[in-house]
């Protein structure tokens, strides 16, 4: 028998700038799992221990300015905590 818990929400937004050249993304995710794997008897089949859980947090952001058509500059980064 498997019983499954999950729960997850993500947030993302952007603004635009210098008339629509320059933009910012910033978001946030958050995941909370749970896994009992145990059967009717109490045993478990999969995991050594039961509940087995994990919560999963990460944020990102990115920057981009276009100087003109053909030149872009883009910086981007990411943190991802997780306690499995």
């Amino acid at each position: 028998m498997l019983d499954e818990t999950n729960w997850a929400a993500e947030v993302q937004t952007n603004w635009g700038f210098a008339r629509d050249r320059g933009q910012i993304i910033l978001g946030a995710s958050y995941k909370d799992e749970e896994i009992d794997t145990r059967n009717g008897a109490g045993v478990s089949t999969l995991t050594q221990f039961n509940p087995v859980g994990t919560e999963r947090v990460a944020g990102y952001g990115q920057f981009e300015y276009a100087f003109n058509d053909k030149f872009k500059v883009v910086a981007a980064g990411r943190y991802d905590d997780s306690d499995l």
